[in-house]
């Protein structure tokens, strides 16, 4: 089993047009909404791919109906902690013509998220115990400091089995915490460390370092049209992406990414055996809307 931690759960609402005109009104019959966060989308896609799966965190009162529903219908066992209110809304503009999108999100605003997130710990440290990896991805509550990746992973004896993907400012503490697996973007990287990376010499050693300081056995970046690197066990590999004739949308091919990566660890795979299928769950992605709504034929096909 797979324990997905998902503290900033949203409500996506995905719209579609050929091209986003300012300022204009615009028609589409294209216009989806679903629960939504990095941490779901990575749960639905390894659920999907054949993993258990098991999400805990926070969700508002009005919204948790909504997403056990959500969740029971991809086979995910979902135990949520409720705040007051609606899960915040993250809306998503697609253009179909640009192969691009405008994400907006809006900010969590929970009152007194910190009750239940503690009791979101305790889950994570009962259902640790009893998973192959767990996943700590996307933002957090603005009502919980950024450091709060670093308290729920040091709630988990054995470290290296947790992978973060979280965006500059909830890495630059979350790391502190020693994950055993980091996953992030170049970009993100570099704002997190106030570092440039844009040589692959200056992004190999920042990497070994951040790696030894940290005890990090597996960091991978994530280079966009350049695939991924990996360092691990003191040596850098290149891991190219699949070729994608017709790009639908990127929205949550990270998630699919990290999702395909998971999927392969738990199953004993290899590193260069899991990035195949993070770079073929990734792909798939990015031929389907939403976000990691692929099937696993899809991926198969990929890889």
């Amino acid at each position: 089993m797979i324990l997905a931690v998902s503290f900033n759960t949203t409500e996506d609402i995905s719209a579609a047009v050929p091209v986003f005109e300012h300022g204009a009104v615009l028609r589409t019959d294209q216009i989806t909404s679903y629960p939504g966060g990095k941490a779901l989308n990575a749960a639905r896609a390894l659920s999907i791919l054949g993993s258990k799966v098991f999400l805990t965190g926070i969700c508002g009162s009005e919204s948790l109906q909504r997403l056990e529903n959500f969740c029971a219908q991809y086979g995910i066992k979902a135990s949520m902690e409720t705040a007051q209110g609606s899960n915040r809304i993250c809306l998503i503009i697609n253009e179909s013509e640009k192969h691009s999108e405008t994400v907006i999100n809006s900010e969590s605003s929970f009152p007194a998220p910190g009750k239940p997130a503690a009791l979101v710990l305790k889950k994570i440290q009962a259902q640790s115990k009893k998973s192959s990896f767990v996943l700590f991805s996307g933002s957090l509550p603005s009502g919980l400091p950024a450091d709060f990746y670093a308290k729920a992973i040091e709630k988990i004896s054995d470290r290296k089995k947790v992978m973060i993907d979280a965006s500059s400012r909830y890495l630059f503490h979350a790391i502190k915490a020693g994950p055993g697996i980091v996953k992030i973007n170049l970009k993100e990287l570099e704002d997190a460390f106030s570092v440039n990376l844009k040589s692959m010499a200056k992004l190999e050693k920042f990497a070994a370092l951040l790696s030894s300081k940290y005890k990090i056995w597996l960091f991978i970046v994530t280079l966009g049209e350049s695939g991924a690197m990996i360092y691990s066990s003191g040596k850098h590999t290149y891991h190219p992406p699949c070729a994608v004739k017709n790009i639908v949308s990127p929205v949550g091919s990270g998630d699919a990414f990290a999702a395909g990566l998971l999927y392969g660890l738990s199953n004993n795979m290899g590193i260069a055996q899991s990035a195949k299928w993070a770079n073929a769950a990734a792909a798939a992605n990015l031929s389907s809307k939403g976000a990691c709504f692929f099937t696993k034929e899809d991926v198969l096909n990929y890889l």
